[in-house]
């Protein structure tokens, strides 16, 4: 799809400045004439600087997306709250076109959701018809974000990929099908494993088969697998430490950094907040069935493997 150029704010403020000093240069210049009386502009002066710069804004690097992702109970709501309280971020919250986890059923009253009135219309659409009308909706969306000067995030549902069904489907992640449209950038996060297993099972979201946690370890392994080249922050190193982590992080996905976010990320309510909830941002209290997990954890062969891989300690049982 063709896009419409927009240009990023640092040039459009370089351009300004070099405009003024044109003008400030020309108010007092001695401007040359040619033999054939036009103005012989020196090719090294500011207005070609103002033409080059011009053309570079009209056909520079795209905006990217920005993409978080996480498997569930890490803590994700919560870096996805802190990162929608800086400046101009529009963030999109647990986006999967592809999920098996969909919420409406045939004959749903669904009136402003086009993929699910296509999914349960009275003829059967394809995968690739999905796609073509994600990629048609997300270039609205990007292309809005963009003419308003905010920064598109997107929140992925790792879990629909990566802990449903008794297989790990092969299929395109949420951040290649962004990739259609856009540059992107991404974040990954992650907690200990033996916390989110625990937290998993309390609310009742452990979706995959086999339901163990060694299971659990081999998909968390194939995640990382598949986000291998992306920076990873763990959930315990940012409620310890969550300015130095927030600004490494906005540093990477390029959005602006906001030192006062702590006063202002609860307000954004985002789908997926269903862990226990703090007014700061705090490390929480371990959970009792955490100690009841260490002897099942140590008999996994993957444990041992996603522990180390993630920096964490194995724990004995």
């Amino acid at each position: 799809m063709n896009r419409l150029p927009v240009p990023h704010a640092r040039a459009v403020t370089r351009l300004a400045e070099i405009l003024q000093e044109t003008v400030d240069l020309l108010d007092g210049a001695d401007l040359l004439e040619g033999d054939d009386g036009a103005l012989v502009v020196p090719e090294s002066s500011l207005i070609q600087q103002c033409i080059e710069l011009a053309s570079d804004v009209m056909s520079g690097e795209d905006e990217p997306i920005r993409t978080l992702h996480h498997f569930a109970c890490t803590g994700g709501t919560l870096i996805s709250q802190v990162v929608a309280a800086m400046p101009n971020v529009q963030l999109l919250s647990e986006l999967d076109p592809l999920s098996p986890l969909e919420a409406t059923k045939p004959g749903a009253f669904v009136p402003t959701n086009m993929q699910a009135l296509l999914q349960h219309g009275t003829r059967p659409v394809r995968q690739d018809q999905l796609l073509d009308l994600f990629s048609a909706q997300l270039e609205v969306a990007y292309r809005q974000a963009r003419s308003h000067g905010h920064y598109l995030v997107i929140r992925d549902h790792t879990h629909s990929h990566f802990c449903t069904g008794d297989r790990i489907p092969d299929r395109p992640s949420v951040r290649e099908l962004l990739g259609r449209v856009a540059p992107v950038v991404s974040l990954v996060s992650v907690r200990d494993p033996l916390d989110s297993f625990v937290a998993l099972q309390l609310h009742k979201w452990v979706h995959f088969e086999p339901r163990t946690f060694d299971e659990y370890c081999i998909r968390y392994l194939a995640f990382l697998d598949r986000y291998h080249d992306q920076p990873v922050m763990r959930y315990e190193d940012f409620v310890r430490n969550p300015q130095d982590e927030m600004a490494r992080a906005c540093e990477h996905l390029r959005l602006p950094y906001f030192d006062g976010f702590e006063s202002l990320y609860s307000v954004f309510t985002l789908s997926g907040a269903s862990g226990r909830k703090f007014a700061r941002i705090v490390e929480p209290p371990s959970r009792p069935e955490r100690q009841q997990l260490l002897g099942t954890a140590r008999a996994s062969p993957h444990y041992r493997e996603l522990a180390e891989r993630l920096g964490y300690p194995i724990e004995p049982a």
